[in-house]
């Protein structure tokens, strides 16, 4: 336990490190920054752009966004969204019909819609 708790707080602290501006000023305050926070309609634009650059770093995104909800909320909740009842490519195209059907809403939106859908696990010492 001693292990976990020291890995969490390091990456914290690395975390904070990364969200600090490099010129050393304060940064404006937000609880949730990255490709989340772009728009369906700029996601769509992305996407049709290059989908193969693009996606995948929405993707990666959403990944880590729906893991950290998670790893928070499991010693609360005694339970999880399994992130593996759907196959990455199926979790792809949800989030790109969401974002289709909801331009005006922000791809954090979509990753919350699919996550909601995600069924939810007993946790049983699960990582």
């Amino acid at each position: 336990m001693p292990n976990l708790r020291r890995a969490t707080i390091s990456a914290i602290a690395a975390t904070t490190l990364m969200l600090l501006p490099a010129d050393g000023r304060a940064a404006r305050s937000a609880y949730i920054v990255g490709m989340g926070l772009h728009s369906c309609a700029e996601f769509g634009q992305d996407y049709k752009a290059s989908p193969q650059y693009w996606e995948p770093l929405y993707f990666f995104w959403a990944q880590g966004y729906m893991s950290g909800i998670n790893f928070l909320t499991m010693p609360v909740l005694n339970k999880y969204h399994d992130l593996t009842a759907m196959t990455i490519d199926e979790q792809m195209l949800r989030l790109r019909n969401y974002c289709d059907v909801h331009p005006l809403k922000s791809y954090y939106d979509a990753v919350l819609e699919l996550f909601d859908s995600l069924p939810m696990l007993p946790t049983k010492g699960q990582p």
